[in-house]
Parts: structure tokens; C-alpha cells; sequence
């Protein structure tokens, strides 16, 4: 009989000092599906949804560039089951009696014919068949962000990154964020209300390319701003093969150009717990910044 040794992978990320920045998953789409249920390491395909409905979902997302599905739960909720998709930075709410409703639905249309809703929701990692870190990590996260912010706060399937656990996404706006503790529940969500980052903790914003994220972070770094919305991208180029040029403008029309490199560090972390091996991993670095 084989034994599997477990290396907590975030503990080792951690340990190791593997920076956050620029880890979050390049997603556009999302599918949200409240189901109360276990879910497995591969939620979706070993949910025991019926295989129509599984169908519909990943058929919908295979005509998606950058498509994610993630279940959703929150303990003990009562009211029918809700099915977010977020796109294009809104979210759109529906409310189904039943998952067969999802089967024959024309999406792309019910989407164009309904307004989004002015909802801001955060997804919390706690999916531990995934990674034992979700678990460990996520729930009592989860539990503190509920007090911080009552029903916008949902556990979720896998979202990628579990050695930065506990994770969460703020959606619609896209914002990753890791190694987020219960104590740091209430800055979090008071940082998102005022529409501000909250740098320390922020993995990237999933819309972005991961060389984007990097820049973005480097220019926050450097710059002090805060501001969700006073910063927006106006060029990017590839300026060698692991070398990238991002191009911002600030609220004021000041623009920010800041050049990003990547490449193999020193750190070797553990990526998931159940590996066996640690592994070296790419990170960026800033190259040059400059004002106006």
C-alpha cells in the first residue's frame, strides 16, 4: 500500500516567500451554480448533477474564451437555487426552481435581455478534496467573511491557487486575492466597499493577462494608488520573449509605463499537497518604471 506523504502546499509556499502577485487565472467568463453538496477534486464530473445538465455547462463554456464554472453553497440557504454568470465585468442573477431549467437554455439571449444585477459577491475557496489546504484554510475564512459581509460571501469550488490558502475572488470586478486569515476578513471587504485593492493580499485581477496583473502591481508598488477604477490599460506589447511593456492612465491622464520581466526564481515550493516534489517556479520582476 502506498502512502501519501502531505506537504501543505501553502505552508510551503509560504515558508518560501513565493510572491502572490500576478497568480491570478486569466478568466472572462464565469458560470456560478449554487449547489449544497460535497463536492469532489473535479467538482462538476463527479457532481451528481445529471449528465444533461453537466452537458449544457461545459458545452456553454467550450464556446467561451477564458470560461470558468464554479459551484457555490452557502450552508442552510433556502429559496430556490441561484445561477450567476458574470461577463464582460457585470453580473447577471438567475433564479432557477430546478437544475433541469438549465437544459435547452438559450444563455447568450437571456443574458442580452436581462439587466445585471447591482450585486458584489466573494467566492472563498473551501473545496479540500481539491487541495487540503481549501479546507483547512478556507473555512474558517469563509465563516469570518460572512460576518464581515453577510450574503455576498459563498464557499466555492476550486478557483486555482490553493497553495495561496485561503483564497477568494471579488466578483464582478475579478479581483484574486491570498493568504487571506479571518483577521483579515473585515479590511478586505472594507477595502472592496470603498472600491480599493487591498495590495498585500491581491493575487491579480483574473481579466488581466498574468504579465498585466505584474505591471499593475508594480505601479500600485511604486505609485501608492489604491483606486480600483484609477487605473486603466491603454497598450500593452511584447517587448522580447519574457519581457512585456504595459501602458496605464491614471484618473488625471497622467500615463505610467512599466516594463515587466519573467523568469525562473530560486523559490521550489510544493504545488499541490499530495506532490512528492517541489517545483521551481517563474516569477516577474520590474524592470523599469516611468512616469508621464
Amino acid at each position: 500500500m502506498t502512502t501519501v506523504r502531505l506537504h501543505f502546499s501553502c505552508d510551503s509556499s509560504m515558508a518560501a516567500g513565493e510572491p502572490l502577485f500576478a497568480t491570478a487565472p486569466r478568466t472572462d467568463t464565469w458560470l456560478l451554480l449554487e449547489h449544497d453538496a460535497n463536492w469532489g477534486a473535479k467538482a462538476l464530473d463527479e457532481s451528481d448533477l445529471a449528465q444533461p445538465i453537466k452537458d449544457f455547462l461545459n458545452g456553454y463554456l467550450s464556446k467561451q474564451q477564458n470560461g470558468r464554472f464554479q459551484f457555490i453553497k452557502q450552508p442552510g440557504r433556502m429559496g430556490g437555487i441561484r445561477f450567476y454568470v458574470v461577463q464582460s465585468g457585470k453580473l447577471y442573477r438567475f433564479d432557477l426552481a430546478d437544475y433541469e431549467d438549465l437544459v435547452g437554455l438559450d444563455l447568450d439571449k437571456s443574458i442580452a435581455d436581462a439587466a445585471p444585477v447591482d450585486e458584489k459577491l466573494f467566492l472563498v475557496c473551501t473545496n479540500g478534496k481539491r487541495d487540503a489546504c481549501c479546507s483547512r484554510h478556507g473555512l474558517p475564512l469563509y465563516q469570518a467573511m460572512r460576518q464581515a459581509a453577510g450574503e455576498a460571501v459563498w464557499q466555492t469550488s476550486h478557483i486555482g491557487g490553493h497553495r495561496f490558502a485561503g483564497t477568494l475572488v471579488s466578483l464582478p470586478r475579478g479581483h484574486y486575492y491570498g493568504r487571506v486569515s479571518p483577521s483579515d476578513a473585515v479590511g478586505l471587504v472594507e477595502a472592496e466597499q470603498r472600491e480599493q485593492v487591498l495590495l498585500s493580499h491581491l493575487r491579480g485581477r483574473c481579466t488581466d493577462d498574468s504579465f498585466v496583473q505584474a505591471a499593475e502591481y508594480f505601479l500600485r508598488e511604486q505609485t501608492g494608488i489604491m483606486d480600483c477604477n484609477a487605473l486603466r490599460v491603454v497598450g500593452v506589447e511584447s517587448v522580447s520573449e519574457d519581457r512585456w511593456q504595459a501602458r496605464f492612465a491614471d484618473e488625471n491622464g497622467t500615463h505610467h509605463t512599466v516594463i515587466v520581466r519573467q523568469a525562473l526564481s530560486e523559490i521550489a515550493v510544493y504545488e499541490s499537497t499530495t506532490d512528492a516534489d517541489k517545483k521551481q517556479q517563474k516569477q516577474f520582476y520590474l524592470d523599469s518604471y516611468e512616469r508621464g
